[in-house]
């Protein structure tokens, strides 16, 4: 370690953990401003974890960097991951493929 006027620093970065729940956060938020928000988050280095309906999904997928899916159908919720890049490719026309996985309450 180094003592820069008077601050200890560490040779090596200190890993933190910077975690943020975010439930329906960007609803009444217009693309341009969510995506100005989540520039913002990845700047201050902060790990988000967003829950957004369906809908929204489509204006945040590119800022993103996995997505999952989750249903609940009489007693069991399904959990799906979405790969980004073909959700990307659905969204222009294409087919989407995911795995599923399911898991009772």
């Amino acid at each position: 370690s180094s003592n820069v006027t008077g601050v200890q620093t560490c040779a090596l970065p200190i890993s933190k953990i910077r975690l943020v729940l975010l439930d329906e956060a960007f609803s009444k938020m217009d693309k341009e401003r969510s995506e100005v928000c989540l520039r913002y988050a990845r700047e201050l280095e902060l790990q988000l974890i967003v829950c957004v309906p369906d809908e929204r999904l489509q204006s945040l997928i590119r800022n993103v960097d996995s997505v999952y899916g989750f249903r609940r159908h009489q007693n069991q919720i399904s959990m799906m991951h979405i790969d980004k890049g073909d959700y990307l490719e659905m969204m222009e026309g294409g087919q989407m493929r995911h795995s599923s996985q399911s898991h009772e309450p």
